[in-house]
């Protein structure tokens, strides 16, 4: 591929990036409405993928290590998280505002890492895939962080919505202002 259609690719490609990290960003420090699919969706998904990548990397026992590591660390972080939550409950659902301050240092990590890839995909076209066409071992790392942490605050919103749910709206208290 020639430099002019890369060009183009970037073209296409830099705002479709740049509104899906916005998305992100925003899903993550904005109040939003519960809803059950999405938490059920990321406890069958986000698993399957950790379990997959760890099966990939057993030969590899310092990587393997690794994404464990990653995979506890996020798992603190999504219970941190989802203990800084605020809930809201009001007559059409419940409603969650996730810890802002969490929500913009992992979307940070992750951009950073996404531009970092960029950045290195830019000038050199074959480090796509990384050495031996694998994901390197941070990224995996990252993304185990990711993934734990929102399989941990997954949980906890459905456990969060089963009690919010089981409480007509009448007996919970307002919220402060």
């Amino acid at each position: 591929m020639n430099d002019l259609s890369q060009g183009y690719i970037w073209i296409i490609l830099g705002p479709l990036i740049a509104w899906r990290l916005y998305s992100r960003l925003r899903r993550l420090v904005t109040r939003q409405k519960f809803t059950p699919w999405r938490s059920y969706l990321i406890l069958v998904l986000f698993p399957l993928i950790l379990l997959g990548l760890c099966a990939s990397l057993i030969a590899k026992p310092t990587s393997l290590l690794l994404v464990v590591a990653a995979i506890l660390i996020g798992g603190f972080l999504g219970r941190y998280g989802l203990n800084s939550t605020r809930f809201e409950q009001m007559p059409d659902g419940l409603y969650y505002q996730p810890n802002a301050h969490l929500g913009i240092a992992l979307s940070a990590l992750l951009i950073c890492r996404i531009g970092y890839r960029l950045l290195v995909v830019s000038t050199d076209p074959g480090a796509m895939a990384g050495s031996r066409g694998t994901p390197g071992a941070l990224t995996v790392a990252i993304f185990a962080v990711l993934a734990s942490y929102y399989v941990v605050y997954a949980i906890g919103l459905l456990r969060r919505g089963r009690v919010q749910g089981a409480a007509p709206v009448d007996d919970i208290a307002p919220p402060r202002a």
